[in-house]
């Protein structure tokens, strides 16, 4: 609970200190006192956006403190965590907020600087804080699916369901990634089988198809060739056309050297040479005499090797610069078209996935939408018992749940302020080919708080009632509902008295003190019916010293609570009749 705030320099307050104790806290004022500022100093205790025209004229920061009576274990647990739990005093929780008239602010917890959002985290577990915006708040569809949750404390069944949702959002991406791929990967595949088929077809032969172009060479010019080759045969050995062959030439040399060897033995390594090459002479003109008789021209023959000379030189413009580089880009070939062969397998295999996630979501949903239909029945019941206790005879409270893809589209346009459920971001980037869109991050359920204010009439949205009494009436009803299923020891309420006043006033003021019974409560007014209702009551005054403006806040008590109320009940001109009544109103509670 909040025992205690400081408040220093914050626009025109100067310095004021409030005990609040437990029980039903009101505070009082006339409009414009500074009612306004107190709750903002709260606000920015709870983590509330901070502006430099805060601070007060002449100074260079505000500062706004808070202490907090800590019971919950829940709330010390998350401390402890955070690292910002006095381990000399557990019960105590101080925040600090400074606000600087340069712009910015700081944030400490227990004396430890904290982010913002750690900040507004905690506030969160701390205080629940109902003014007008928090109401309008409350009347989109949207909260009301997270306050019914929350009421109902559904985590589990939640948790469970965003488990399969992230599940069935990976199959569904995988899936569609598969999807997309298939005419791509057709194509790809048909091609690859092409390539593959080409090269076969060709029965490549390294060792034959890398000689193809000189046997075509050879085909080409065995004319030449066989003119060369006798030339040589004639030149060497046979000599027809010639007076002396090459061999009769080194045999006659021979000869006359060997002659003469006996007087020179060194000639002897000269004719041994001159035997060798007689030799090679020999072994030369029958391997050339080998190569006419082999050296056969056939047309059909040199136009098939043509053929497959252009085959290959083909393959090898597309495949490689030789043989074997075509032999190897043919099994990296065959390779990618296994892997691609195995994609339908792939495509069939997702499919299952997809298809037996999306059924675990549907059952995960089925569980959660029946968990909040017995909570809706619940919370309908406590909700219109707290209704007939604020004076709201005869008006009927409903949940109506709906579902996400069953919205009705001339609704949606005619609520486009106020959507029937709000779109994550994560959703709106997220495909939806496959996974319907009724699967959102909450369910697929919507929520909408219906009301009927007369017996006869139909149901019709909260968000749609046109009376600010009876909407704040049945907002402090809903509001008192949740308060006593949720942890929060503080609420706080800013003009929940919006368009009440008598009895209705009474009955208000009268749930308050009940709702203080368990909690801590604190409510501004300017209803005497409400004020008087409060365990202690505390008045804003606004006066000016120095030539400045400056608020004092002070409890009031006995006498001075009658003519505060008796001032709230006929203004500054408060009669004996005015004090007469405040006192009645105050007698109730004594």
């Amino acid at each position: 609970m909040l025992e205690q705030i400081r408040i220093r320099g914050l626009a025109i307050i100067d310095r004021v200190d409030i005990a609040f104790p437990r029980g039903l806290s009101v505070i009082t004022g006339e409009t414009g006192a500074g009612k306004s500022l107190l709750l903002g100093a709260l606000r920015l205790l709870l983590g509330e956006r901070a502006a430099g025209d805060l601070v007060g004229s002449g100074r260079d920061r505000a500062r706004v403190e808070g202490v907090f009576r800590v019971d919950e274990p829940q709330i010390r647990k998350w401390l402890e965590e955070a690292g910002l739990l006095d381990e000399t005093e557990t019960h105590r929780l101080i925040i600090r907020r400074e606000v600087y008239a340069s712009g910015g602010s700081r944030h400490f917890v227990n004396d430890t600087s904290v982010t913002l959002g750690k900040l507004t985290e905690l506030g969160s577990r701390l205080v629940a804080l109902h003014g007008q915006n928090d109401q309008a708040i409350l009347l989109d569809p949207s909260a009301q699916l997270s306050l019914l949750d929350t009421f109902g404390k559904v985590e589990k069944e939640l948790a469970t369901y965003r488990i399969c949702l992230a599940e069935t959002r990976n199959c569904a991406r995988h899936l569609e990634s598969l999807l997309s791929q298939v005419n791509e990967l057709e194509q790809r595949r048909s091609f690859l089988r092409y390539q593959v088929d080409e090269i076969d077809k060709a029965s490549l032969d390294p060792q034959a198809d890398e000689h193809l172009e000189e046997s075509v060479q050879r085909h080409r010019n065995s004319q030449r060739l066989r003119e060369a080759v006798q030339h040589a045969l004639d030149v060497l050995y046979e000599g027809e056309q010639c007076p002396r062959t090459a061999a009769e030439l080194i045999g006659d040399a021979e000869t006359q050297l060997r002659s003469v060897t006996r007087f020179d033995p060194t000639l002897e390594n000269a004719c041994t040479m001159m035997n060798e090459i007689q030799a090679s002479l020999s072994a030369a003109v029958d391997d050339l005499r080998t190569y006419l008789t082999e050296l056969d021209v056939n047309p059909a023959e040199l136009a098939s090797l043509e053929e497959r000379l252009d085959l290959v030189r083909s393959l090898k413009r597309k495949y490689g610069r030789t043989v074997e580089d075509i032999l190897a880009t043919r099994r990296k070939l065959a390779d990618e078209l296994e892997e691609l062969e195995n994609y339908e397998i792939s495509l069939e295999k997702a499919q299952i996935e997809f298809a037996s996630a999306l059924e675990k979501l549907q059952a995960a949903a089925d569980a959660l939408t029946s968990r909040r239909k017995a909570v809706a029945r619940k919370f309908e019941k406590l909700v219109e018992s707290q209704m007939q206790q604020l004076s709201l005879v005869g008006t009927r409270f409903t949940v109506k749940l709906g579902e996400r893809g069953n919205v009705n589209a001339q609704q949606q346009k005619a609520d486009n302020d106020s959507p029937p459920f709000a779109v994550n971001e994560t959703e709106r980037n997220y495909s939806a080919a496959l996974l319907p869109k009724s699967f959102g991050e909450f369910g697929v359920d919507t929520v909408e708080f219906m009301v009927m204010l007369n017996k006869g009439d139909e149901y019709r949205p909260l968000r749609r009632v046109a009376s600010g009494g009876e909407l704040s009436r049945i907002m402090l009803a809903i509001e008192t509902v949740l308060a006593e299923a949720d942890s929060l020891a503080t609420l706080v309420f800013d003009e929940i008295d919006s368009g009440i006043s008598g009895e209705a006033a009474e009955r208000v003021g009268e749930k308050l003190r009940q709702l203080a019974e368990s909690h801590q409560v604190i409510c501004v007014t300017h209803l005497p019916q409400i004020a008087a209702c409060g365990h202690h009551q505390f008045v804003v005054e606004k006066s000016v010293r120095d030539n400045s403006t400056v608020v004092s806040v002070h409890e009031v008590e006995k006498e001075a609570r009658i003519a505060a109320l008796a001032r709230m009940l006929r203004g500054n001109s408060a009669d004996e009749e005015a004090l007469r009544f405040a006192k009645l109103l105050l007698k109730r509670f004594e």
